[in-house]
């Protein structure tokens, strides 16, 4: 499942935020398995405290190593992402579904 990963952090931290990024890839290329895969580069949002990166990860764990690593430096919050034409789909398909429900107990 793919994930937005928005994160922020203090500008007097940028030091130790690249020193533990730096640590955390050399980690990921070690153990990939366990993190999250990185999809693109992290794109930064109004200056370079804040921005996100798009996540690709099987199990929640993978996220959290993340923001377990980049603590306290980093504040993450993730958003989950979803193909649009397949939502549109199943919503489609939810509406019918209730819709012949509702003609059904008429």
């Amino acid at each position: 499942m793919k994930y937005k990963g928005y994160w922020e952090f203090d500008r007097k931290d940028v030091n130790e935020v690249n020193f533990a990024y730096m640590k955390m890839e050399e980690q990921r290329a070690k153990e990939p398995e366990k993190w999250a895969k990185v999809i693109g580069n992290p794109m930064v949002v109004g200056g370079h405290d804040k921005g996100y990166t798009i996540f690709e990860a099987d199990e929640p764990d993978q996220l959290g190593r993340i923001c377990v690593w980049m603590v306290p430096w980093v504040r993450f919050k993730f958003v989950a992402l979803f193909d649009a034409p397949a939502q549109v789909a199943l919503m489609a398909e939810k509406e019918k579904i209730l819709a012949e429900s509702l003609e059904e107990k008429k």
